[in-house]
């Protein structure tokens, strides 16, 4: 994360370098959602110094396609500003605190098609911070299944 550039410009041509064909590309390819994701990843979760964050921030805002749709609420209610980009088969919106600089949610709905305008993946961000220790190995279970709900069975299907 040291060597992430703090100038929007060198940061657009390392992500082409790992999006070839995306927004800024001479293709007609439209903005992919792995752009969008890889941002919204690097301004939740990786430990950015300023400089870096606000260039994420400036090649964020300069996506081909980027709406600013203005105040809007994640899902706990918190209150924040909605930025929104289309993909060829969805709608992906980032709702970014104003105070604090961080990203709150990430919405993903369908465009198209018999699920259009539905919900096809919800990221809520309630806390990103740095671990203070590596929790302990905890073995999960070997072998077992989680069990049903008691009540009426259904036979399974053919």
């Amino acid at each position: 994360m040291k060597r992430l550039p703090t100038d929007a410009t060198a940061l657009k041509v390392l992500l082409e370098e790992f999006f070839p064909g995306g927004p800024w590309s001479s293709s007609q390819a439209e903005p992919g959602a792995d752009y969008v994701f890889s941002l919204g990843n690097l301004l939740s979760y990786a430990p950015l110094e300023p400089r870096q964050r606000a260039a994420v921030y400036e090649v964020l805002a300069d996506m081909p396609g980027l709406r600013l749709v203005g105040p809007a609420t994640d899902s706990t209610g918190r209150a924040g500003t909605a930025v929104e980009v289309d993909t060829r088969n969805s709608r992906i919106r980032l709702v970014i605190d104003p105070k604090k600089g961080g990203l709150l949610e990430t919405t993903t709905h369908y465009l198209g098609g018999r699920h259009d305008g539905k919900l096809a993946q919800r990221e809520t961000i309630l806390s990103a911070g740095p671990m203070r220790s590596i929790p302990a190995y905890r073995e999960m279970g070997t072998g077992t299944r989680p069990t049903r709900p008691a009540g009426p069975s259904t036979p399974d299907a053919p």
